[in-house]
């Protein structure tokens, strides 16, 4: 059982984030979810509380493909929740046709890589400051980060080629993130 464990879902609108989201909240989970699309976090929180009567549901609102709006809403959480026990970062998409954010960047690199490395750090130290319980295991978890084949084969544009050296920086930092956890009791996969 999960009672009294917060759990950060991205991409709980759809898909295999939106059955984490449901499973989590029957095992008891109190699921805080990030979603853009209004209608969607509706139909969501109520297919939550349809598995779940008795689950706790809060919904923050972003739209991943904006660094600012993540960053909000990564500060909102941290500030709003006295423990996070797990992120998952599911949030992702893969487009067919190049698409550049407003902040020039390419969506799906957005999307999929700097978004979710960027709420993971703002929530990372609350996951660590969080109070140790026999109970609960803080994690980290990233889905959107084992979707390598999708990031594109060839540069599309020089936005995208300083968003490629972001992602390599990432990947880099992950091999020292055993190093930077190590002893808090949080993991990450």
């Amino acid at each position: 059982m999960l009672k009294g464990t917060t759990v950060v879902v991205t991409g709980a609108t759809s898909g295999i984030g939106r059955i984490s989201a449901v499973e989590l909240a029957r095992q008891g989970a109190h699921i805080v979810f990030i979603a853009r699309n209004e209608a969607k976090a509706a139909a969501t929180r109520a297919a939550i509380k349809a598995a779940a009567p008795s689950a706790r549901v809060d919904v923050h609102h972003a739209d991943f493909t904006s660094l600012d709006a993540v960053a909000g809403v990564g500060r909102e959480i941290a500030s709003t929740y006295e423990h996070v026990d797990v992120l998952i970062n599911n949030a992702g998409l893969h487009a067919f046709e190049q698409r550049i954010t407003a902040g020039g960047f390419a969506e799906m690199v957005t999307v999929n890589y700097l978004t979710p490395w960027l709420l993971t750090n703002i929530i990372l130290k609350k996951l660590i400051e969080s109070a140790p319980r026999p109970d609960c295991h803080r994690r980290l978890g990233s889905i959107t980060a084992q979707r390598q084949h999708e990031f594109p084969p060839r540069p599309i544009r020089h936005h995208a080629l300083h968003a490629l050296g972001f992602v390599t920086n990432i990947r880099a930092n992950q091999a020292h993130e055993y190093h930077v956890l190590h002893g808090t009791g949080t993991s990450a996969s």
